[in-house]
């Protein structure tokens, strides 16, 4: 996947993440918003709740 196709995932899944997850606020960071992206790169995301956390780890 590229930085174009993981925004495009995160906007079509917004209302069910929102919904399911209580959350206010995706942000990414990393190589995905550099666009640096290889084979072996994850997808860091920051998560801000609507209120507290709906799951553990």
């Amino acid at each position: 996947m590229n930085r174009n196709e993981i925004l495009r995932v995160l906007a079509e899944r917004q209302q069910e993440i929102t919904a399911r997850y209580g959350v206010k606020r995706l942000a990414l960071f990393g190589s995905v918003v550099r666009d640096e992206l290889n084979a072996s790169s994850d997808v860091d995301v920051l998560v801000e709740f609507v209120g507290p956390a709906t799951f553990s780890a």
